[in-house]
């Protein structure tokens, strides 16, 4: 078989061609991989941090049942502050992520409530001649959000592979 030399020339043009092409599509696609990878790790870690604030919930509720003061807080500034700055929520459906949003922005109330519950309970705050009713409309405020917040967090831990 005899080939022309502008043939050959055409024929190392169109390779040049595909590999070009092929080259941008493999980085595209290792990109879109990498990307796919940090997504989940993000949202695995944020499913272990919603199992672990639905842990904590149930002790609350124990605690408010046996009428102590608890003091830890929910988990909030792990996964949440890593995830949400790294721009690795972007893998995630906006369904998701608003739930997520949601039960973060109740977890921050809830958390903020129990330290003015704290403040009512020890110290200066518990010396206030309304301090019960203080203390009580606490409770009611962080039993309010802990109601909205646990259904949240239930379906974010069935939903996030």
């Amino acid at each position: 078989m005899n080939i022309s030399s502008t043939m050959w020339v055409l024929l190392i043009g169109l390779g040049a061609i595909l590999v070009a092409v092929g080259n941008i599509n493999f980085n595209l696609a290792r990109d879109r991989e990498r990307a796919q990878t940090a997504g989940e790790k993000a949202t695995s870690m944020l499913k272990t941090e919603c199992t672990n604030n639905l842990k904590h919930i149930a002790e609350k509720r124990q605690a408010f049942a046996n009428n102590q003061t608890p003091v830890e807080d929910l988990e909030t500034t792990t996964a949440w502050n890593i995830v949400s700055s790294g721009g690795l929520l972007v893998q995630v459906e906006q369904e998701t992520l608003g739930k997520l949003a949601e039960s973060y922005y109740l977890i921050d109330f809830s958390n903020k409530q129990q330290s003015k519950l704290l403040e009512l309970s020890v110290g200066i705050g518990s010396a206030l001649q309304g301090a019960p009713q203080l203390r009580q409309q606490q409770i009611t405020f962080i039993t309010n959000a802990l109601d909205k917040l646990e259904p949240r967090l239930s379906e974010l831990v069935a939903r996030i592979k």
